[in-house]
């Protein structure tokens, strides 16, 4: 299991900063998103993403699902290349980001009751 710390250290090295930190339904989510140069994107590669897939870099956010500090439950990963929703400006773009990473945890925690209450 992955601690917060841990978690948060990835995401520093990765070149990500925290966006926000929420309980949803007694479920804490860790938010972070940011650029990821092509030289980092290696870092990725557990994820399956390889450096020939972003060759210009790409913005990566992701979201993180925790019981508590020290214990990581569930994460997810969206990645969007350089140009994303060309035309809008870079603080839409995250402000984008984040409202569908959002609603992507959103429907994790929905799946989870579920799967509880089953």
């Amino acid at each position: 299991m992955k601690t917060k710390k841990q978690i948060e250290d990835w995401c520093a090295r990765a070149g990500l900063s925290q966006e926000s930190r929420y309980t949803d339904r007694g479920v804490d989510i860790l938010m972070a998103d940011g650029f990821v140069p092509a030289d980092k994107v290696p870092l990725m590669s557990h994820f399956g993403v390889e450096s020939k897939d972003f060759p210009h870099g790409l913005y990566l956010t992701v979201g993180w699902l925790m019981k508590n500090e020290e214990d990581f439950s569930f994460g997810t990963a969206q990645y969007k290349c350089r140009m994303h929703n060309f035309g809008m400006d870079n603080e839409a773009k995250k402000r984008l980001r984040l409202k569908e990473m959002k609603q992507e945890v959103s429907h994790i925690v929905d799946r989870a009751e579920e799967l509880l209450h089953a």
